[in-house]
């Protein structure tokens, strides 16, 4: 029997933006800057920090939230992340801080989820605010439920069929609580 190392769980991580074309001239400017990094695998860091990282797993663990984090996308209006045991909230703070340059009103919202699948999430930032809804507890026990319920083969199916459907419950209640800013703070739709 071979022997194999342990890799980490993949974490995939889905940023978007809503802004003013200022934040998201910004933006551009950011996911070119981004695909054009000499800094395999750590090109979020590099452009997100001004290139003041540091390539070891400390630093990136405390300020992008994870050992690591790759770029598998970077556009004008989204990023697609993949990174190591964690979603990258750091990394979505760090975007966050950036772009309020440019919009104070600017909402960068983030869906993550890991293989496993041990957790599934939404996160935003909005107006200095964190909304973060999580959906870990006791997941493995419901899919395996829902595939038992539906007659599927494995939760693993159940994951597939139903992960879109947790992401919309998770973002609905998040959303919710954005809405709920916009107006305490009496900021028209």
């Amino acid at each position: 029997q071979k022997w194999r190392t342990k890799m980490a769980n993949d974490v995939n991580n889905f940023i978007t933006i809503e802004c003013n074309e200022e934040a998201r001239a910004e933006m551009k400017r950011i996911a070119e800057a981004m695909n054009k990094s000499e800094h395999k695998n750590l090109e979020v860091a590099d452009v997100l920090w001004d290139g003041e990282f540091e390539n070891h797993v400390s630093w990136t663990t405390e300020n992008l939230g994870a050992k690591w984090c790759t770029c598998e996308e970077a556009c004008e209006d989204h990023l697609m992340l993949t990174s190591a045991w964690y979603q990258v909230d750091g990394v979505q703070d760090k975007l966050y801080e950036k772009l309020k340059k440019f919009d104070e009103n600017v909402l960068v919202h983030m869906t993550y989820e890991d293989e496993c699948p041990d957790f599934i999430g939404v996160r935003i930032r909005y107006l200095d605010e964190i909304i973060d809804h999580m959906d870990d507890e006791d997941i493995v026990d419901y899919l395996q439920e829902a595939a038992d319920n539906a007659g599927e083969d494995s939760w693993e199916e159940a994951w597939n069929n139903r992960r879109e459907e947790i992401l919309d419950n998770l973002d609905e209640n998040a959303m919710g609580e954005v809405e709920d800013l916009k107006t305490d703070k009496g900021i028209k739709q």
